[in-house]
């Protein structure tokens, strides 16, 4: 016997919605569709980069990273647990320029800190006026954030521990222990390459005020005294710690 018309209809439209058994593509059982994530722990599918920035991505997926808006990535820093954070460059904050570069590259309340895969913003670790930061740290705020820097003073031997440079933060009158670099006496510096260790001689990446002079690592000064026969101590920061300037 031949189906009639309506025989046929009626097979095609069973068979169609055998193939579609979900109208709502979202939380559907894995496996997941190529723009999904499959959450392991439940069985469910969930959209990939479907997590706002600074908020928890700590699902149980193959590739957190994907959970992520933009180029954040799933980033677990500073005692908070994973979240989408946005990259930024990684800095040591040892010069003023800093500043204006965060303001760029982070949302405002937030700054750059470096972890193994690179520099991400956060929102900050302390509050500058309450200065709650561990024993012998100082909290200075940058673009909003607090963020807590082990306080040194340049002119002591020794003034940081293993391979760290006692150094000025940003603009501030804070000296700092950051991580060294490889920068020696009269090379071009920032906040990314710094300098390295010097022992009698500390020193810094500055330039003398009000100069268009790029940065370079000099010999900090407080006085003549500090620098050498044939040598200024001329003024560098605005906002000088235990040293004034450099050794020109």
């Amino acid at each position: 016997m031949c189906a009639r018309p309506w025989m046929l209809a009626l097979l095609f439209s069973v068979g169609c919605s055998a193939i579609v058994d979900f109208d709502d593509t979202t939380n559907l059982p894995c496996p997941c569709l190529p723009e999904f994530l499959c959450v392991q722990a439940s069985n469910r599918c969930v959209p990939k980069q479907s997590v706002d920035d600074f908020r928890s991505c700590e699902l149980d997926v193959a590739t957190p990273d994907e959970l992520c808006k933009g180029n954040s990535k799933c980033i677990d820093t500073n005692g908070r647990g994973p979240r989408c954070l946005p990259p930024c460059t990684a800095t040591t904050y040892s010069v003023p320029e800093v500043a204006e570069r965060l303001a760029t590259e982070c949302p405002q309340g937030s700054a750059c800190f470096t972890t193994e895969r690179g520099g991400f913003c956060d929102e900050g670790v302390c509050d500058v006026l309450a200065n709650n930061c561990e024993i012998g740290e100082q909290c200075i705020g940058f673009n909003g954030a607090g963020l807590c820097f082990l306080t040194c003073r340049i002119f002591t031997q020794n003034a940081c521990a293993g391979a760290a440079l006692c150094h000025p933060i940003g603009d501030s009158p804070v000296n700092a222990c950051i991580v060294a670099g490889l920068r020696g006496y009269g090379d071009l510096c920032d906040d990314i390459d710094t300098c390295t260790q010097s022992g009698d001689r500390p020193l810094v990446c500055d330039r003398p005020i009000n100069s268009g002079d790029q940065r370079r690592c000099l010999p900090a000064c407080a006085g003549p005294q500090q620098c050498l026969a044939g040598e200024t101590c001329t003024p560098s920061r605005r906002m000088p710690g235990d040293f004034s300037g450099v050794c020109l």
